[in-house]
């Protein structure tokens, strides 16, 4: 089933997301030592240190720049995070370390976040454009951008049409309906979480799939809890 870009070190444990979007696998044994070095110089800087890191390391390679653009979107400065982005997107793309198509979808995402889905779907169909072997991903990714930007009834319909499209077998339903329910829950669309979640519930207990019941069972206790607060307008299923 293809419903994501190729795996990078991001898949798996939810906490790998933050600090390793954007990089392959392999990425630390493709670079040199003294790039290593500066990545971690980048990495390891207090919020103030980094412009001047940046002039001091410029030319930025894009490795750099990946860098210095996380850690101003870890301190909220997202305008800053589009100043070291956006040359990556423009250049040639060529650092081995890096998972392009991943970038620019987090470029995407952050455009959706702050509510311009202009440059969003400008952004997409670069992927598409650049990567047109994604075409089968991209439209679950337009999905995912109407969800992060608060499109919850219309990012709801999006999914169920695109995953419904998908005709899943047996062993792929629990996890893909959960992947869906954790989206919507990490927005804060619990009631949608909650369907999406029932969904992958019933399909896992049909397929007897019991690592991700392992999975739900954890979602279902953070989904109770997230759900004693009060709920906004535009969360329902």
């Amino acid at each position: 089933m293809e419903l994501e870009f190729p795996r990078s070190i991001s898949d798996g444990y939810p906490e790998y997301v933050d600090d390793e979007l954007g990089y392959h696998y392999h990425a630390w044994e493709v670079i040199s030592a003294s790039e290593s070095t500066r990545h971690e110089r980048i990495r390891l800087a207090q919020a103030q240190e980094l412009e001047e890191l940046a002039e001091h390391f410029a030319p930025l390679s894009d490795l750099e720049r990946w860098a210095l653009g996380r850690h101003y979107l870890r301190n909220g400065q997202v305008d800053r995070y589009f100043k070291f982005v956006e040359p990556i997107l423009q250049g040639e793309r060529t650092h081995r370390a890096l998972h392009y198509p991943e970038i620019f979808a987090d470029f995407a995402r952050r455009h959706a976040e702050g509510g311009d889905m202009d440059a969003a779907d400008a952004t997409v169909g670069r992927i598409e454009q650049v990567w047109p072997e994604l075409a089968p991903a991209i439209p679950l990714l337009r999905a995912k951008l109407l969800l992060r930007a608060g499109r919850f009834d219309e990012a709801h319909q999006a999914y169920e049409k695109e995953i419904e499209a998908e005709d899943l077998s047996d062993d792929e339903a629990p996890e893909i309906y959960f992947e869906a329910a954790f989206d919507f829950f990490e927005c804060g669309a619990t009631e949608i979480a909650r369907h999406w979640l029932d969904r992958s519930r019933q399909a896992a207990e049909e397929s007897g799939d019991t690592a991700t019941m392992v999975d739900i069972e954890l979602l279902e206790a953070e989904l109770t809890e997230a759900q004693k607060a009060p709920e906004s307008p535009q969360d329902r299923p």
